[in-house]
Order: C-alpha cells, then sequence, then structure tokens
C-alpha cells in the first residue's frame, strides 16, 4: 500500500501530523510553540501597521 499523499487545504490533527512526518510526540510539541511565535510576530507585524494607518488617518 502507497503511503497517502499529503494534500495542501487539508486540515490534520496533530496525530495525523506526527505520523506523516514520522516525529516524535517531543518534537512536534517544540515545533507548535516555534510556529505559534511566528504567527503572533505576523499578526503583531499587521496589528501595527494598522494602527499606524488609522493614526494617520
Amino acid at each position: 500500500m502507497a503511503p497517502e499523499e499529503i494534500k495542501p487545504n487539508q486540515i490534520y490533527t496533530t496525530s495525523e501530523a506526527r505520523d506523516f512526518l514520522k516525529i516524535s510526540e517531543s518534537t512536534i510539541k517544540r515545533m507548535l510553540p516555534e510556529v505559534e511565535d511566528g504567527v503572533y510576530g505576523v499578526y503583531k507585524k499587521f496589528k501595527d501597521r494598522a494602527k499606524n494607518t488609522l493614526k494617520q488617518w
């Protein structure tokens, strides 16, 4: 049986992601806070730009 292909628009659970990537639970836990930090950085940048735009308006 061939391995299932990862679909880019599909949402996977943590368990499914671990199975696809073949990584340990501790690795996935470490990766998740790194991703959260990146998402927060993008959100903060967007928020700051919106704030500055409204201030200049």
